[in-house]
């Protein structure tokens, strides 16, 4: 017991020094084969900057390098947030697979006044989103510690934690007790009942959580941004163009793409499926492994297609 305490200790203090070397490119192939060690004997616990302020993560979270590597990952939400407050002079945020808290913290870098609603079911993550969270003065935090799903009868599910983030895979033996389907948890927290951005990040998860978010798609229909993951619910026996349908049948017709990197690709249709196949043909796993996904609901489009029109005057500029 003594000997493991004094081992992460250790590897932790190691962890920090390597981690902020890497960020700043200094001897980032040594350091990063020196992580790798680490990782085969423990996971640390780590503070790193993300944005504006230092959160505390396990030294296997991926969003550090990334954020430091790629000029445009992850800034374009909080971009869109910006937005949608001047347009609508309020902003609700759901953020279903909130993880440690860092999409919550990289808002609140640009934006006060927001109301934040968190939501992850991963024990492995929720110490850390509390905790990070607890640092976000200008803007409300609300956490929900549950999954997401489409009913509480869908509970026999796997969970899969990899690179700092979790998987839900069905499952015929494994059950989950902390679900629940959006609509349920907003019945909860009723002051989310206005949101104007849901935001999903869930490894492919996508389709089965958004059945269970009927009442609020079509009742609110806030802005979705979400993670479009084809392998993720092929992984689920899921066809991704099925997602695409489910929204337009929502309401949901236009939608910006960015690529896994945050750059920018173009405005598209959800009825024209051929050209969301185009899309989803072109995920190599190497200049392309996902794409984050904004879509307006048709009966909002006028009011934000202002944001849209926004993003892409930004790509051209670039």
């Amino acid at each position: 017991m003594i000997k493991t305490f004094i081992l992460s200790v250790f590897c932790s203090a190691l962890a920090n020094g390597i981690v902020k070397d890497i960020i700043k490119l200094k001897q980032p192939r040594v350091k990063q084969k020196i992580r790798n060690r680490i990782l085969h004997l423990i996971d640390p616990v780590i503070k790193v900057f993300v944005g504006n302020k230092k959160l505390k993560m396990l030294l296997s979270q991926q969003t550090p390098y990334y954020y430091a590597s790629f000029l445009e990952y992850d800034r374009a939400l909080p971009r869109i947030c910006e937005l949608i407050y001047n347009v609508d002079n309020n902003l609700f945020i759901i953020d279903i697979g909130a993880n440690i808290g860092d999409t919550a913290t990289l808002i609140s870098d640009k934006i006060s006044g927001a109301s934040i609603l968190c939501i992850e079911g991963d024990q492995k993550f929720l110490p850390f989103l509390y905790y990070n969270t607890k640092k976000i003065n200008n803007n409300v935090i609300y956490i929900e510690p549950k999954y997401c799903v489409d009913t509480l009868e869908n509970n026999k599910l796997n969970v899969e934690n990899k690179n700092g983030t979790a998987n839900l895979y069905t499952s015929e033996n494994n059950v989950i007790e902390n679900i629940d389907s959006l609509d349920n948890i907003i019945n909860k927290n009723i002051q989310f009942r206005k949101a104007n951005l849901l935001k999903i990040d869930t490894d492919g998860f996508e389709i089965t959580l958004l059945k269970g978010a009927k009442k609020l798609l079509e009742q609110k229909h806030p802005l979705i941004f979400f993670e479009f993951f084809p392998e993720g619910y092929i992984s689920n026996n899921q066809n991704p163009i099925d997602l695409i349908v489910l929204l337009n049948s929502y309401g949901y017709n236009k939608a910006l793409f960015y690529d896994n990197f945050g750059n920018i690709k173009g405005i598209y249709n959800f009825t024209d499926i051929e050209e969301i196949k185009k899309n989803i043909n072109e995920i190599d796993n190497n200049k392309i492994y996902y794409y984050d996904v904004l879509c307006v609901h048709r009966t909002d489009e006028e009011k934000y297609m202002y944001i849209l029109k926004n993003e892409m005057e930004r790509k051209n500029s670039i």
